[in-house]
This record gives structure tokens, sequence and C-alpha cells, in this order.
């Protein structure tokens, strides 16, 4: 990096930051991404931060889209692990034919199976109402949330938030969890062709 690319990096307590226009910020960007795949992070956590970082051709509307898709993305692993609504349906249809068995065969009462009922109608009614408040969440993130807050990626390793300043300059700090991790990562962003 030039000397006058050096000034508009700087170390952080918990990181490092990077003022410049949006091609600085992406080259940066592409540096911290090529860093943690040297730093060994998850690399579910580089894939998600590739689909974030800016890139030279992002506006601010493509760089909040992105967060918001970010932000729904780790929704939607919760959603991941309910059943969906076809499975559960079918699961509470197999606990009723066991009850209805247990009853017409007069043996113990069908607890068991009713017990089994309930949870297999609450995950798709839970499936259902997750779809629904998706919905809702994207619209408050793109509408509310982002015009009073930074752009933001955020991992258990990894928080990074992009800033427009008035200036029209952008301000990308990243954070590392892991000591060594972040002590390296400033060494590597500083000399990206070492």
């Amino acid at each position: 990096m030039a000397d006058s690319e050096d000034e508009k990096l700087k170390e952080t307590n918990s990181g490092v930051e990077k003022e410049g226009d949006i091609e600085e910020v992406a080259e940066f960007a592409e540096d911290v991404e090529d860093a943690l795949k040297e730093e060994d992070v998850d690399e579910k956590t580089v894939e998600e931060f590739d689909k974030w970082r800016p890139r030279k051709e992002d506006s601010i509307t493509d760089m909040e889209d992105k967060t918001v898709d970010s932000a729904v993305r780790k929704e939607k692993e919760l959603e991941e692990d309910l059943p969906g609504v076809k499975e559960g349906i079918n699961e509470v249809e197999k606990e009723a034919e066991k009850a209805e068995r247990k009853i017409v065969d007069q043996k113990r009462p069908p607890g068991r199976e009713l017990e089994n009922m309930v949870k297999g109608v609450f995950s798709p009614l839970l499936y259902v109402l997750t779809k629904a408040l998706e919905f809702v969440e994207i619209n408050i993130y793109k509408r509310l949330m982002l015009k009073f807050n930074d752009l933001y990626f955020s991992s258990e390793e990894v928080f990074a938030d992009l800033r427009r300043k008035r200036s029209g300059k952008y301000d990308l700090n990243i954070s590392i969890k892991d000591d060594e991790k972040r002590d390296s990562l400033k060494e590597d962003v500083k000399n990206p062709d070492n």
C-alpha cells in the first residue's frame, strides 16, 4: 500500500478500520477476506463475509440489501431447525392413528401419542409464523433500522460495519474476537502482498 493508503488504514483495539471511497474500501474488504482465509477463520464465516462485503460497483442501496440478506439468512438458520409444514402434519397424522388404535384396542391411554400430536402441530405453526415474520422483519430492516444504523456483518468470529460519511467517503471497521487472529489480521491487511 502507498503511504497515503496507510494513513487511511487504522488499527483499533478490536481490529482494523479503513476510510476511503467505495473502490478503496472494496479493495480493503477483499484483503480482509484473504486474511480471514489465511487465519483459518470458519469457512462459513468467510463465505458469508464474501457475500456481504462491498464491491467497487456497489451503491449504498446494494449494501443495504446485502445487510438485510445477511441478517435474514441468520434467521433462516433457525427456520431450518424446524420441520417443514408437510412433515409436521404427516407426523401429527401418524400419532393420531396410534392414539386411535390404542383407544380402539382398549390398551393404555394414548398419552405419549397425544403429546407428540401437540408437538407436531406446534412446529408447523411456528414455521408458518416464522415465514410471516420474515416479511415483516425485512421491511423493518430496510425502512427503519438501516436508516439509523451502520451497515453491518456479524458472525461468531467477525464483526464488520460500514458507515457512509457526509463527505461521501466510507469507513469500514473490522473487528475480530480472537486476539491471535486479530493481531495476524492487522499484519496481513497492512502487508497484503506478503
